[in-house]
């Protein structure tokens, strides 16, 4: 069966319950503002044995990285210049990346971990069955890359290097310089506003515990890009093998369950022990 002659209007009639209708800024990247909606949440609808994407035969994986945005100056700030003291320019956010077929039909299983984010356990799906899902995205790379941005204006997504783990760093050194030079800053602007000194302590130990936080780096290599910045282009539309790993032949609703058996099931995203390196990595390593 050619999945390519169904037409559009049946897929979208039969998927009107699972389009992923979140939007941001990277929509004006797109050719046709209806492409955003190409991407389907991956439920039960799009799970059912009777479905039209349960066909798909998936292959290949990889992990696709980004530039991880902050929205807190002090957090981008540590994090970033911990970064660069790790020998990267920049702090990386990473997506899960399976690549699937049905005849003519290629499919993209994109799955990611972010902020407020909660994945439940598999003995917990049936009383979540929305908490958490992956995207599929159907011939159309480029939306599938896009998907894993957050905004137009990092739309530079990457291969992550095979063998590159995830890094974070928590405590010694990073905590120690961080607390000892805000103590010692705020020391000496309360010595000399006449403050007392405790008023200092208290803000090494603030500056020291915000210290701890995830510090995110994807090492000093990216691997090919997918898409570069600005403008999010494609680099190429094809399949180059050397871009992708390859994995034992799973259909959509085996490799979705991998989510609900990774490390990081079960408890809710932190960006310090829980964050979307993990989840990308062992998803990564699961699916064998």
């Amino acid at each position: 069966m050619d999945f390519s002659s169904i037409p559009q209007s049946s897929k979208n009639a039969l998927a009107s319950s699972v389009k992923d209708f979140r939007k941001n800024d990277i929509t004006d990247l797109l050719n046709d503002a209806e492409e955003w909606d190409d991407a389907y949440k991956v439920n039960r609808s799009v799970l059912s044995p009777r479905s039209i994407f349960s066909k798909y035969e998936f292959t290949h994986k990889a992990i696709w990285c980004c530039e991880l945005i902050f929205s807190n100056p002090f957090s981008r700030l540590v994090s970033h210049g911990s970064c660069l003291f790790l020998g990267n320019s920049h702090p990386d956010h990473w997506a899960f990346v399976a690549r699937g077929t049905m005849g003519n039909s290629i499919a993209y299983f994109v799955a990611q971990f972010g902020k407020d984010d909660y994945i439940p356990k598999a003995v917990e799906l049936p009383k979540n069955p929305k908490n958490f899902h992956g995207l599929l995205v159907e011939n159309n790379k480029r939306l599938a890359a896009l998907r894993v941005c957050s905004t137009k204006e990092r739309s530079e997504v990457w291969v992550k290097p095979p063998g590159l783990k995830p890094t974070v760093i928590e405590a010694a050194i990073v905590t120690t310089v961080i607390g000892s030079f805000a103590g010692a800053a705020a020391a000496g602007a309360t010595f000399l506003a006449g403050g007392p000194v405790l008023e200092a302590m208290g803000f090494a130990a603030a500056a020291t515990t915000v210290g701890k936080m995830a510090i995110l780096d994807s090492g000093p290599f990216i691997g090919p890009n997918i898409l570069t910045h600005p403008g999010g282009k494609l680099v190429d539309p094809g399949f180059n093998p050397d871009n992708w790993s390859t994995m034992t032949e799973r259909s959509l609703k085996e490799l979705n369950d991998l989510m609900f058996e990774t490390k990081c099931a079960g408890k809710k995203y932190n960006p310090a022990t829980n964050n979307c390196q993990h989840f990308a990595y062992d998803l990564f390593e699961r699916a064998d």
